[in-house]
């Protein structure tokens, strides 16, 4: 058996997403190093973790990643909503592995799938075959598609999470109902995703996609308990960023 097999592969959070991935890698035989909360992430490096899924809460990334050591920062996969590229290379995390989750997973529940799982990066095929023996469906791109998927994700994310801050109801309400107010609120995300990036995005194509996503699970509900946080974090970077999102805005002073 060549040696790399044998390295455990490291978890920064165990909540149900880590777990999931945690479950997988143990059914393909490889030993997983959990990392609790509280506990020291430097010294996961004396134990020469083949990789580390930080699979930490999109409110707890940014301390994460600038807690991981440097001598772990070219073995590292994420799992975050919200993500885009600049957020791990303002952290020196290089050419990670990142996968955009499309399955949830509640305590007690089996996983409910949306779309099939995107991974890119050097241990995507890992990370894969790791989904796969829990029988969630996952495939690989490559880095040219992955920027798109994980747009196309955030739209998803708050799009429905923000708009059903006003509205609630389901994501098919959001197709439906209240199609006009989400378009505008994706029209913002996107605004604001293209100032992340630093380039602009096929703007037209990733609001249909978003709107093919919200009918793949149409009685979800639209918003969850993390929305006031994503609205508070979309705000921060419009702020940060000097984007103009009046939809998002708006909504904000509607739902204060």
């Amino acid at each position: 058996m060549p040696t790399s097999t044998r390295r455990p592969v490291a978890i920064v959070g165990l909540g149900q997403l880590g777990a999931t991935f945690g479950m997988g890698l143990l059914r393909l035989g490889r030993p997983v190093l959990p990392v609790l909360r509280g506990d020291a992430i430097e010294a996961l490096v004396a134990h020469d973790p083949e990789l580390v899924i930080v699979a930490v809460a999109e409110k707890d990334q940014d301390a994460t990643f600038a807690a991981i050591p440097a001598a772990l920062r070219k073995r590292v996969a994420l799992v975050q909503n919200e993500l885009l590229p600049p957020d791990w290379q303002a952290h020196d995390i290089v050419d990670p592995t990142v996968a955009v989750v499309w399955f949830e997973k509640k305590r007690g529940r089996g996983a409910k799938v949306v779309r099939t799982t995107r991974i890119g990066g050097p241990c995507a095929d890992l990370l894969v075959r790791a989904l796969e023996s829990v029988d969630l469906p996952a495939r690989r791109v490559d880095a040219r598609d992955l920027t798109f998927e994980l747009v196309r994700k955030d739209l998803y994310i708050l799009g429905s999470n923000l708009a059903g801050l006003k509205v609630g109801g389901t994501t098919a309400d959001l197709c439906t109902t209240h199609r006009a107010l989400v378009t505008a609120i994706l029209e913002d995300v996107l605004a604001l995703d293209e100032a992340r990036l630093g380039a602009s995005l096929p703007r037209e194509a990733l609001i249909e996609c978003a709107f093919l996503d919200f009918a793949k699970d149409p009685e979800h509900a639209s918003t969850g308990r993390s929305a006031p946080e994503r609205l508070a974090r979309t705000l921060a970077r419009a702020e940060q960023l000097g984007v103009d999102i009046p939809a998002i805005r708006a909504l904000a002073a509607e739902t204060r």
